[in-house]
């Protein structure tokens, strides 16, 4: 018995293990490998620390699958247990609200985001200013899609100053290139073009797969020239884009290269472009309706070039591919709206309803205090009557003993 007992105690502790070893990055395994150690993990805890970086990390993996709402599950449920633990692990602490609050900012849930993103704020201060710029992007984001400019200007100048004192030059370039995107939007290419070019002079500073914010920015400042006319300029930025991306992201400058010199009149090299992009596009079950575009300008390129059979195969495609687009954007919409009410309302609902208690306390008690205040007045002037009532029954009785003594 006592052999068995040590070898659950130790299949315990090696799945504690396994688990601590994937959460802070030690092992990397593949998604199905991570699955099962995170599984294994919830099945051995009902709850406690380990269970909450289990949720955590089961959350991260649904996120990467593209199943946001399990995600969203898995990352509330960490959440409410971690209100009930005492720990100092400020990075898990710090990360589930993150997560909490992108996910809500992908469900234009602005406001609760930025709730979320402000408690994880407390934590991070504790922790580390990497995490604390993050956040402070995350809210810059938020505010960005609210159209609130002078707190997103105030959330990134704070990012980019961190970020700065800390050394951070990826995510330096990469708010950089936020704030070129908002201008951008504003159609304030003045300065959009500033803020892509801050960005942009941090490519020597970058290696790896950090260059790939160089190329955003390459790639965004490509169409701050194009929508001013500057056509040949914009042609220049998409390719110097090229150079610095790489795997998915090379899609979308290449899907723009070929849009562009469609327009131009030149659709073989729109040809060369958007075929080349097909090895990068990320398939009929994109949720980006602009992804399947591919197929809009190959029919047109096609057609252009007289190739008229292969054009009626691509805008047979691309039908196809926005019809399911279409389905699975409603599907996935009707499935956030369904969780969005079973879990987030649920889980910061508790709050609200605190408040709402609290002030229909407050009016209650006010009420209450107007209906008795009479009351309470009679009351105080009964016992001030019989007060003098008293002092003079005592005045007569004494009066009545002295005059008897006498």
């Amino acid at each position: 018995m006592l052999k068995g007992l040590l070898l659950v105690l130790s299949l315990t502790s090696a799945g504690q293990g396994r688990l601590m070893d994937y959460y802070n990055g030690i092992i990397k395994t593949s998604p199905t490998e991570a699955r099962t150690i995170v599984d294994e993990a919830l099945a051995d805890h009902k709850d406690g620390y380990h269970r909450e970086i289990a949720l955590l990390m089961s959350g991260y993996l649904h996120k990467k699958a593209g199943d946001p709402v399990k995600a969203f599950v898995d990352y509330d449920a960490c959440y409410r247990g971690l209100s009930s633990l005492d720990t100092t692990d400020y990075y898990l602490e710090v990360s589930v609200r993150k997560n909490i609050g992108a996910l809500l900012d992908n469900f234009k849930e602005y406001d609760q985001a930025l709730k979320i993103y402000k408690e994880a704020v407390g934590f991070a201060k504790k922790y580390d200013r990497k995490e604390l710029a993050s956040l402070y992007a995350n809210m810059g984001n938020s505010y960005r899609d609210l159209r609130d400019a002078e707190n997103l200007l105030k959330y990134y100048t704070m990012s980019i100053k961190l970020s700065e004192s800390v050394d951070d030059y990826y995510k330096t370039a990469q708010i950089n290139n936020r704030l070129g995107l908002s201008f951008y939007s504003a159609k304030s290419y003045g300065e959009a073009e500033y803020y892509f070019l801050k960005s942009i002079a941090f490519k020597s500073k970058l290696s790896g797969s950090k260059l790939r914010v160089i190329g955003q920015a390459y790639h965004n400042l490509a169409h701050v020239f194009g929508d001013q006319g500057e056509t040949r300029k914009a042609i220049d930025h998409l390719e110097q884009a090229l150079t610095f991306k790489n795997g998915q992201d090379l899609f979308v400058t290449l899907l723009d290269l070929g849009e562009i010199y469609l327009k131009i009149g030149e659709p073989q090299k729109a040809k060369d472009y958007l075929t080349q992009s097909l090895e990068y596009y990320p398939g009929m079950a994109s949720s980006k309706s602009e992804d399947h575009a591919v197929y809009k300008w190959l029919d047109l390129a096609e057609k252009e070039l007289g190739n008229f059979k292969q054009a009626y195969e691509y805008n047979a495609k691309y039908i196809s591919a926005i019809e399911l687009h279409n389905t699975n954007s409603d599907l996935l919409n009707e499935k956030i709206v369904a969780t969005f009410a079973a879990t987030l309302i649920d889980s910061h609902k508790k709050g609200r309803e605190f408040e709402i208690a609290k002030r229909r306390l407050k009016w209650v008690l006010i009420v209450l205090f107007v209906a008795l205040l009479p009351l309470l007045i009679l009351a105080v002037l009964n016992m001030r009557n019989r007060k003098k009532l008293n002092a003079g029954l005592d005045g007569i009785e004494s009066f009545i003993e002295s005059s008897l003594g006498s």
